[in-house]
């Protein structure tokens, strides 16, 4: 039995979609089914800190194109997932709504979940102003 042809979409910007996985005799997207299996293929332990760093995408050149470095992305379930926030979820459950994932340490590309805390806007940016990262030192221009 040969294979059906390679199906290519035509986009509004003239380039071509890469042929999609075949499934089942059917073409459909591609689509990442274990997200835990992709998490765990870009983190790695850094023994100084005790960090254990995203080392896959980042969202650093979204936010603020000075930072060099900034929260671990991934692509799952058909939308981008921060790396920290997953990590929670993963090991503590879902993150109530009105919360954040905030860092202890401070390392935006690090996912150790004991490293990691829950906090509304106003923690975060306590805690930003406690660590000297918030511009201005907290104060007011």
């Amino acid at each position: 039995m040969t294979p059906p042809p390679t199906v290519l979409t035509p986009l509004r910007s003239g380039y071509v979609r890469a042929p999609e996985r075949r499934v089942d005799g059917a073409y459909a997207p591609r689509t990442n089914t274990n997200l835990e299996a992709t998490f765990w293929e870009r983190v790695e332990p850094e023994p100084t800190s005790g960090c254990w760093l995203w080392i896959g995408g980042t969202d650093a050149n979204r936010q603020d194109r000075r930072r060099r470095v900034g929260y671990g992305m991934f692509y799952g379930g058909g939308r981008m997932i921060r790396a920290h926030r997953f990590s929670w979820e993963l090991h503590y459950g879902p993150v109530p709504v009105g919360l954040w994932v905030l860092h202890k340490c401070y390392v935006p590309i690090c996912v150790r979940p004991d490293h990691l805390f829950l906090g509304d806007n106003q923690a975060n940016l306590r805690d930003l102003v406690a660590k000297g990262k918030f511009p201005n030192g907290g104060r007011p221009r």
